[in-house]
């Protein structure tokens, strides 16, 4: 038996504001590797990917051409081909892409 109380008795709402992601990429710029961290905090909220989801992710899964990334879903989700979009503008104030100007 779970005797643990329902997520919204320990907090108001599931996700992370935009402010709270610019911490953890201000956090994660800070790290022995930050083009690596802040990367993978992008892709974590922008294809809201789970954290095994992340760790699991292999170069192979990305299309460049086509823009996807295929992601293998966990816990009984379907996997999925996302679009993604690049931001160089916001890529590019983060350190993550280098400014395409």
């Amino acid at each position: 038996m779970d005797d643990r109380a329902e997520n919204k008795t320990y907090r108001t709402r599931e996700y992370l504001t935009e402010a709270e992601i610019e911490k953890l990429l201000t956090a994660a710029g800070k790290s022995r590797n930050p083009n690596r961290d802040r990367l993978l905090v992008l892709m974590a909220y922008r294809h809201a990917l789970r954290v095994k989801e992340l760790v699991d992710l292999h170069v192979d899964q990305i299309d460049l051409k086509a823009a996807t990334i295929h992601s293998g879903r966990d816990r009984s989700a379907r996997a999925s081909d996302q679009r993604y979009l690049p931001r160089p503008p916001r890529s590019a104030r983060h350190g993550v892409l280098p400014n395409p100007r």
